[in-house]
Order: structure tokens, then sequence, then C-alpha cells
């Protein structure tokens, strides 16, 4: 047989379907094999017989491989390949056509939900001198996203760095993670003459200073998954008080004030940056904090209609019932909806199972609560009482950043119905 015979064809993608079936086993592993902490991609490798990059493309669903790649990662975890877990290159095409992906339709497609207020307001603030905007909110709810419409629309001299992409030798020291900063921001400004400084903050700030006074117009710092960072409190704290001193710089009134003035600084960051536990709490009340909402019921209704949904308006009067307009939930269950033609009633009931389409979040959240007693304890009865819950402030003041509650104070009630229904199954005495 030649090579080219024998050579497998790539030709297969994961579907929406089969990679929330995987996700959902991995999770489900990681639980009971692996203490609840998410497998490196090395351990996928060791578990799958599959090279870190073939895992790689199967979990980006962006290059097609053979089927018997995938049979081998579902077997992995204990799965059969079905059917309605792939798709040809070809039946991929025409679905992209068709109706968009939950991640496309979060970064600019005709799915894409305008937040024209509050967009409005980031832009108001983005442009007072020596700004610093915080925009911060539990996982998938779309910061991101407004951090880089806020940055762009601007019109200002635009930086977006996404912190994930300094490795864990730059975020060993102050001086490394700064000396990082510097140079990836003056090379997206292509000075590639600036000299790098020297190891400590004064450097740094002069280095900075330097850079502002080249530039005709303000510069926008926009730093994304700034966790990252915040993870390694040995450098984050001074990370953060060297942004604040610059931030209350502009303000001084006197030169160099001028200079600081033209900087404008957007830190995005998870509210999962609230559950840990350091000795010394983080520097991160200073500029301006903004939190970012979930979907009002008239964006809900709008999005539904944008989905060419039949009956729209009753399906998302149900959703948002269900999901009190979560974003990430939100979108993902109206893509299955449209793409599938899944009855909502079916969608809604099948939130047990492992090929829930919500079964990733929800598996997410259980371990990150398993990992915390104190929320456990206090979101089960959150979830099993009829009526609001009073709980400690630190308990409340939590679950809320995490996006699992609402309430007034410390009174806390389950964010959406979703969550009342599956973590009072799972979280029984």
């Amino acid at each position: 047989m030649s090579q080219k015979q024998s050579r497998r064809k790539r030709g297969v993608f994961l579907s929406s379907i089969g990679w929330q079936r995987l996700q959902s086993a991995e999770r489900q592993a990681e639980l009971q094999d692996n203490e609840g902490a998410p497998y490196t991609l090395e351990a996928l490798s060791a578990r799958t017989r599959l090279s870190p990059n073939t895992i790689t493309k199967v979990r980006r669903r962006q290059v097609a491989v053979d089927r018997q790649t995938l049979e081998a990662y579902f077997s992995a975890f204990r799965l059969q390949l079905r059917p309605e877990d792939c798709q040809s290159v070809d039946a991929t095409r025409e679905l992209s056509n068709a109706a968009a992906s939950p991640s496309q339709a979060i970064s600019g497609s005709p799915h894409l939900i305008e937040r024209t207020r509050l967009e409005q307001i980031c832009g108001d603030i983005i442009q007072s001198p020596g700004a610093l905007l915080q925009i911060r909110g539990p996982r998938q709810v779309g910061k991101t996203l407004l951090m880089a419409k806020t940055a762009t629309q601007s019109g200002l001299t635009t930086v977006i760095l996404n912190l994930k992409l300094a490795d864990r030798a730059i975020l060993q020291s102050l001086s490394g993670f700064l000396q990082w900063l510097y140079q990836a921001s003056v090379q997206t400004l292509n000075f590639t003459d600036a000299p790098l400084p020297d190891d400590d903050s004064f450097s740094c700030t002069a280095a900075f200073q330097g850079l502002l006074d080249r530039l005709e117009e303000p510069l926008v710092l926009a730093l994304d998954d700034t966790d990252a960072l915040l993870k390694e409190p040995h450098i984050a704290i001074d990370f953060l008080q060297l942004l604040r001193s610059w931030h209350e710089q502009a303000h001084y009134g006197h030169d160099p004030s001028d200079i600081w003035q033209r900087l404008r600084v957007i830190l995005v960051h998870n509210s999962e940056i609230y559950l840990s536990q350091w000795d010394t709490p983080l520097p991160l009340e200073f500029g301006t904090v903004i939190d970012v909402p979930n979907f009002t019921q008239a964006q809900v209704h709008q999005l539904a209609e944008r989905y060419s949904l039949e009956r729209a308006d009753a399906i998302a009067d149900k959703l948002v019932h269900f999901l009190n307009g979560k974003p990430s939930l939100t979108q993902l269950a109206l893509h299955h909806l449209s793409t599938y033609q899944t009855p909502i009633d079916q969608l809604t009931s099948s939130y047990l199972s492992p090929d829930s389409i919500f079964a990733e979040h929800l598996l997410y959240y259980l371990s990150l609560l398993q990992q915390h007693p104190d929320l456990l304890d206090s979101f089960q009865q959150v979830v099993q009482a009829d009526q609001p819950v009073l709980l400690p402030p630190l308990q409340a003041y939590k679950l809320s950043r995490l996006g699992l509650t609402l309430g007034q104070g410390q009174l806390a009630v389950p964010l959406c119905h979703l969550y009342r229904v599956y973590f009072s199954h799972v979280l029984y005495d």
C-alpha cells in the first residue's frame, strides 16, 4: 500500500454536542482522579496517548482531525464516539454559514448584543486624564469584549495585552514582569529603539514616562486576564501600588502630572480572585470599578429574535426564568436551540445529564465550591431555602461576586433557577 493510500484522512471536527460531552467527562474525571484540579496538556496526552499538538487541535475545533483521533480521545474518558459528536469539514462549513457558534456570537456576529449604556460609561471614563478603569465580573460575562471595545473605540493610541501570555518564569519577580510589560508595550507601538528599564519600579516608571512623552496623544494600556498576575501576590501587590502611584500622579497638579494624565489604564479581572486567601489583601480599591451585568430581559428577547427562532418571545421568557440573563449560558442555549432544534423544555429539564450543554459550567462551579467548604455550606442553605437567606457578610459578598447569588446586603437567593434546581440536587444533606 502506498504512503499516499495509507495516510489517514483528516476530515472531522468535534461538534458542539461532542465538545460538551467531552468537557463534562473530563471535568468528572478531574473531580474523581485528579483532586478536582484541571488536567494539564501533558496529563491529557498521557491519558489519551495523543500528542499535545493533536489534543490542542481537537480542543480548538479549528483544524480537522481523523475520526480515530476523536475515538481515542473519547475512549480515554469512557465515552463512545457517537455520530452527533463530530461533523465533517463540509458539514462544518455549512453549519458556520447557518448559525454562528456561541464564541462567535460573543465576539462580533449578528448575535452580538450591544450594551450601549455600559459602553458609553466606560468610554467616558477612559477619556478622563489619568483614568484607571477596572472591569470585573464572573467568568464569561463579556468583560474582555467590553474592554476591547472601550479601548479601540477611544480614538487614542491603544496597547492591549493579555497577561496569560506572560509565562510562569516572567511572573516569578516584579522586575521580570515590569520588563516584559514594557517590552510588550513598545513592540506593540513599534518603538523598537526604546531601551529596556532596569530591574526596579523607579526605572520602569521613568521608562513609561519617556514612552508617554514620545506619543502625540494619550495611551490606553488595557491589561486583560490580570488574574494571572493577581494569583502571584508577591509581585501583584507591588505592581498594583505602582499603577496606583501613576494614577495619583496624574492629579498632583504639577510636573510630571501632565505626562501621567496621558496614561489611561484598563484592568480586567475575574471575580474569583476574591476567593484567594492571602495574608495581605490585594489593593484593588482604586480607580473606577465597573461590574459587568447579566443580560436584561429585553436583551434576551432581542437575542432570541436574532437567532430566528420560532416563538422567540416565549423561548426568551423561559430562558430568562431559567438562566436570568447569564450571558454565556444564554448564548449557548440559543445557539443550541437554533442549530439542533432541541425543544426548550427538553433543554431546561436535562440539567443533571452529563450530556447537558450546561454540564461543564455547573461542574466547574461545583468543583470551585468544594474547594471552599464555607462557601459550599452557605450556598447549600441558599439553594434549599424558599426565602432569602441571611449569610455572614464575607460569604454573602463572595457568592455574589462569583455570580452564584443575588440579593441585598447579606440576604441571598440563587442567581437563577438552573442554579437552584441543580445545586439543591447535588448538594444534598
